[in-house]
């Protein structure tokens, strides 16, 4: 299966305690992680070759947040370690826009743009598209918020989008990543 999120390759330079997505920090463990999700929906996805990078990027996935809702849009999220700090490094919530029926899927694609504005502020990368693929960025405090929109050709022959990632990952240090 093509994950958006993974195509948003980046390193991982971790400053302990830097806060993330869902109430996880950047340089936790596995353990204190899965402390942190407790209540949330979650799988273990260590042996699950297709959930893993790709790449040759120095990163596991061994979780999986499955009870991620955006902007009303189920997705999942994968919390990537890096192999040699054994310590979280970047989160990848992935969004399928084709559970959202009946609404159409190109009513989401600026509502979850303008609801990562609200959170983080003006994009320091705008928010632009080509005929397959949209992307923003944001930055708020010491971590980068990249959002890819793989658009599809739609029935009346238009570009619709179908898959939303949103990745977070540490910046170590001003204007790391941007």
């Amino acid at each position: 299966m093509f994950r958006i999120g993974l195509l948003l390759a980046t390193g991982c330079a971790v400053v302990a305690a830097q806060d993330t997505w869902g109430g996880l920090n950047f340089g936790m463990t596995e353990t204190e992680a899965q402390a942190a999700l407790k209540g949330r929906a979650t799988k273990s996805i260590r042996d699950v070759a297709s959930e893993q990078p790709f790449w040759d990027s120095g990163f596991y996935a061994p979780i999986q947040v499955t009870d991620v809702k955006v902007s009303n849009i189920p997705g999942k999220a994968n919390l990537l370690f890096d192999r040699k700090t054994k310590r979280l490094c970047r989160v990848n919530v992935n969004l399928d826009l084709a559970s959202t029926s009946p609404v159409p899927p190109a009513m989401y694609e600026s509502t979850i743009t303008e609801n990562l504005t609200g959170k983080y502020g003006r994009p320091v990368v705008d928010y632009h598209c080509d005929a397959e693929y949209c992307s923003a960025k944001w930055k708020d405090g010491q971590q980068v918020i990249d959002l890819a929109i793989l658009r599809e050709r739609g029935a009346r022959g238009d570009r619709v989008p179908r898959l939303i990632g949103i990745v977070y990952t540490p910046a170590s240090k001003p204007g790391d990543d941007i």
